[in-house]
C-alpha cells in the first residue's frame, strides 16, 4: 500500500537527473507559491526515496515535505502533491491509505521495514580472559584493575551502569573495553586508554568493528522514539541514550541504516574542526544539527556536557537547540567549533 503512494507521486514529478547519494534533482514546483520572483529553471528541488519513504527540499525556496510509513499527509506535503497536479479526489484518496497505514504501525509495534536490507554483522570474541569490570573475577588487587574501574567510575553513572570489561593482558591491561551488540550479540568493541589523555605513542581508542557500524543501534527500532542524537563516540553514546557513528564521518552504510528509522535525525557535532565533515553529511541528509548556545565553551562532546549538566539537562538542550537551516548551521558552526 504505500509503495501505492510513491507511485503516484513518481508519475508526476518532472524530468529529473540523478545527484549524489541517491537524491534526484528537478526543477522546484513550489518556488513561486514560496514568494521567489521566478519559476525555477536550475533544478533546485532534490528528492530522495528510501525504501516507501521520501524526502523532498529545495535549496532556492527552502521548502521541505517527507512521507514515510505512519505518517499521515501533513498540510506542506500535501501543498507538494497538489501543485504537482494531484487532483482533490487522489489526495483524498492518499489522506486514507496513509491512516490504514498509521493504523497498521500502531497495531504491530514491531513493524519492520524489510524494504531497507539490514546490515549484517558477525560475532566475535572480546581480548583474552575479558571480565565484567563490576565484578573483579580475582583482579581487585591488580593494580591496573584498580586505576582503569577508578577511572571508570570517574565516568558517570550513565557511562558504567552498562557492561564495561577489562582484561589482564598486556595490549588491554590499562584499557576498558565497550562491548558493541548488534541483536543481542556482540559483534565488535573499543578498548580506550584508562587516562583522559594518553601519551603520544599510545592510541586512545583500539576498536575492532564491521565497516558500517552503528554503536547503540537497538534505538533505531524503538518506535516510542521520535529523536535519534548522533554522535560521534560511544561514551558520548551512552551519556545521552544516543547513537555513534564512531569515526569523524558517517559511511553510506550508517546512513542507510539511519535513514530507514524514519526518526528525527540530530547531530550534535564535536567541537573542532574535524566534525565540519558530518556537519555537512547532516546539511545533506536534511537532517537537525545541535550546538547547544547555553553550554560553556570548555564542554567539547556529550559527554562532558552530561557530566556537568546532567543527563536530561543535557539531553533537553540538544533538542531544543536543533536547527535544520543551512545557513543557520554554518553561522553556529563558526563559533561551536
Amino acid at each position: 500500500m504505500e509503495y501505492d503512494i510513491l507511485e503516484k507521486l513518481q508519475l508526476r514529478l518532472p524530468p529529473r537527473k540523478q545527484s549524489g547519494n541517491g537524491w534526484q534533482t528537478f526543477n522546484c514546483p513550489m518556488c513561486l507559491i514560496m514568494g521567489e520572483p521566478s519559476s525555477d529553471k536550475k533544478r533546485k528541488g532534490n528528492i530522495i526515496f528510501t525504501g516507501p519513504s521520501f524526502t523532498f527540499r529545495c535549496w532556492r525556496c527552502k521548502y521541505k515535505a517527507h512521507w514515510r510509513p505512519g505518517m499521515l499527509l501533513n498540510e506542506k506535503t500535501t501543498a507538494f502533491f497538489k501543485q504537482l497536479g494531484m487532483s482533490n479526489v487522489e489526495l483524498t484518496d492518499l489522506q486514507l491509505k496513509t491512516t490504514q497505514i498509521k493504523q497498521q504501525v500502531s497495531l504491530n509495534r514491531e513493524f519492520n521495514m524489510d524494504y531497507e536490507q539490514r546490515p549484517e554483522f558477525e560475532p566475535i570474541d572480546l581480548p583474552s580472559e575479558s571480565l565484567n569490570i563490576e565484578r573483579g573475577g580475582g583482579y581487585s588487587d591488580n593494580p591496573n584493575f584498580q586505576r582503569v574501574a577508578l577511572y571508570v567510575q570517574s565516568l558517570g553513572e550513565q557511562i558504567f551502569k552498562d557492561e564495561i570489561y577489562w582484561s589482564p593482558i598486556n595490549l588491554f591491561n590499562k584499557r576498558f573495553i565497550i562491548p558493541f551488540y548488534f541483536q543481542n550479540t556482540i559483534v565488535g568493541y573499543t578498548a580506550r586508554y584508562y587516562e583522559k589523555n594518553a601519551p603520544k605513542n599510545i592510541p586512545k581508542y583500539m576498536t575492532k568493528c564491521s565497516d558500517g557500524f552503528l554503536f547503540n543501534n537497538h534505538f533505531l527500532d524503538d518506535w516510542n522514539r521520535k529523536y535519534i542524537i548522533l554522535v560521534e563516540g560511544p561514551l558520548d553514546a551512552r551519556a545521552v541514550n544516543g547513537v555513534a557513528y564512531l569515526k569523524d564521518t558517517l559511511g553510506p552504510k550508517q546512513i542507510a541504516w539511519l535513514r530507514s528509522s524514519g526518526k528525527e535525525i540530530i547531530l550534535l557535532p564535536d567541537r573542532g574542526k574535524s566534525a565540519r565533515a558530518a556537519i555537512e553529511q547532516a546539511i545533506e541528509q536534511n537532517w537537525y544539527v545541535s550546538m547547544p548556545r547555553d553550554w560553556d565553551h570548555d564542554i567539547k562532546d556529550a559527554h562532558d556536557a552530561y557530566l556537568k549538566y546532567g543527563a536530561l539537562v543535557t539531553v533537553e538542550s540538544i533538542i531544543d537547540n536543533r536547527i535544520n537551516n543551512e545557513a543557520a548551521i554554518k553561522q553556529f558552526w563558526k563559533d561551536w567549533k
